[in-house]
């Protein structure tokens, strides 16, 4: 597997704090400029790492987003927009406020709309960003038992799991489906309670979930907690794309003794290691599910294995590299014949 930057990852977080104007995501195979901002700097919520947090006692800016984002549009800035807001009076006002700044924007904007749906939003406001968005995403933040940590205002099970249930519902009206996000070292969860999370959001048919680290903010309560490692949040992605894109399970990755994804290897090569009884595999005759298991070959490379053992023998490891196969970390675990 390739692994290259996810500006996702770490834009989502900062969007929380800043008035971001342009961040550059991907959207399936698309690389998009997208206008990322929220409709207002304050929040009524005290989540412990936010500078919007109702304690901080900012002065209140409620930001008219259209104009904005037009006039980026019209200079070639950007090609799609991302609005979110903090919960600045309750949450009936701040989703219908999302709603109508993305129904603006599409009446005029046929491109691509991300609309974030906010904690404990009803059901009614979730069917009408579907009329308007092409991605929809709520943030989970943390995995159950520690949402409280940091975030003790937001029910888990109801304000954020059950809202994300909702939109799995209308998954089918979006372009690009849905998606969610943790806040990775904030509170003192483990990889492994994220990653039993994730899965059940893949399952759910997410596109993909996001983590993003946590990193201090002056003035909060997490003002003096460390920075999360970057090597973290990387072995993070690469065991959600096991899941959703490799058909692991959750409990095929293997962790440390603190539930921990090791940061020396990528958790695909040490799943190849800690099973030795599956390895090596035959080129000849290893299913495609057998294939995309071993360290070196992705999904491309093992579909086109097996395409080309329909015609002839792949006799050597040249073939191999010639079909995309990382023969430095396949070979260990394959043999030709």
């Amino acid at each position: 597997m390739r692994w290259g930057k996810d500006y996702l990852a770490y834009i989502i977080l900062f969007s929380v704090f800043l008035d971001v104007d342009v961040a550059e995501v991907r959207c399936g195979n698309e690389k998009k400029h997208i206008y990322k901002t929220l409709l207002c700097n304050t929040c009524s919520f005290d989540c412990l790492y936010c500078p919007n947090r109702t304690s901080m006692n900012k002065e209140k800016v409620v930001n008219k987003v259209e104009d904005r984002f037009f006039h980026l549009l019209r200079e070639g800035k950007v090609s799609g927009a991302f609005l979110s807001s903090t919960i600045y009076k309750d949450t009936e006002t701040s989703m219908e406020k999302i709603i109508e700044a993305g129904k603006s924007i599409r009446k005029k904007f046929a491109g691509y709309i991300h609309l974030k749906i906010l904690p404990g939003a009803a059901f009614t406001h979730i069917i009408e960003c579907s009329k308007y968005a092409d991605r929809l995403s709520i943030n989970l933040e943390a995995p159950e038992n520690h949402l409280p940590e940091i975030a003790n205002e937001k029910d888990f099970r109801i304000d954020l799991l059950r809202r994300l249930r909702w939109v799995s519902k209308v998954k089918e009206r979006l372009r690009y489906g849905f998606t969610t996000q943790f806040i990775v070292g904030a509170a003192d969860e483990n990889d492994r309670e994220i990653m039993k999370t994730a899965e059940k959001v893949i399952r759910m048919g997410a596109k993909r979930v996001y983590f993003s680290g946590f990193f201090p903010i002056n003035g909060t309560p997490l003002e003096n907690r460390k920075k999360e490692s970057e090597k973290r949040i990387l072995r993070l992605y690469q065991a959600e794309f096991l899941i959703r894109k490799y058909g692991f399970a959750e409990k095929e990755l293997v962790y440390d003794e603190d539930g921990r994804l090791p940061l020396n290897r990528d958790p695909k090569y040490i799943f190849a290691k800690e099973n030795e009884d599956l390895f090596p595999v035959s080129i000849a005759d290893a299913d495609y599910r057998e294939l995309i298991k071993v360290p070196g070959i992705g999904i491309k490379s093992a579909k086109r294995i097996v395409e080309r053992r329909e015609r002839k023998k792949i006799e050597s490891m040249e073939e191999l590299t010639k079909l995309g196969v990382n023969i430095r970390k396949a070979k260990e675990f394959i043999y030709l014949s």
